[in-house]
C-alpha cells in the first residue's frame, strides 16, 4: 500500500499521540516540545525549533507575499494561509461537527463551534 497516496498516520508522536505518515515530520514535530528554540530572528528576536518556521516568519518583516490565490490574485506570506482562503471561494467546508453535522471552511471555527456543544451539556 502506498504510504503516500492514503496519507494514514503511522508514526505517532509519544509525547503527545499526534499522528503523522512520514518519519521526517515526526522528527521535525518533536522539536515543539523541547524548550530549546535555536533558531532566532535577528529582527525581533523571537526564537524557533525550526529553521523553516523562522525562514517563514522573515516574510513578516520583508512583506514577502509569494503565494497568490487562484480564484482572485490576492496574495499571502504563507501556503497554508493561501490555501484557506481559496477554500471560501470554492465554498469547500472540509471541517465537519460530529454531532450535528454542520461544516466549516476553517478548523478553528469548528472548534469555537464545538464549544457551543460543550457548554449545552
Amino acid at each position: 500500500m502506498n504510504v503516500w497516496r492514503t496519507n494514514q498516520k503511522l508514526f505517532i508522536c509519544s509525547v503527545c499521540n499526534r499522528g503523522f505518515p512520514r518519519m521526517s515530520q515526526l522528527e521535525e514535530h518533536k522539536a515543539s516540545h523541547q524548550l530549546f528554540k535555536p533558531f532566532r530572528c535577528l529582527e525581533c528576536g523571537k526564537s524557533f525549533h525550526q529553521k523553516t518556521r523562522l525562514k517563514t516568519h522573515q516574510s513578516v518583516h520583508t512583506g514577502e507575499r509569494p503565494f497568490s490565490c487562484k480564484i482572485c490574485g490576492k496574495m499571502f506570506s504563507r501556503q497554508d494561509n493561501c490555501l484557506r482562503h481559496e477554500r471560501f471561494h470554492s465554498g469547500l467546508k472540509p471541517h465537519s461537527c460530529g454531532q450535528c453535522g454542520k461544516s466549516f471552511t476553517v478548523l478553528g471555527n469548528l472548534k469555537i463551534h464545538q464549544e457551543i456543544h460543550l457548554q449545552g451539556r
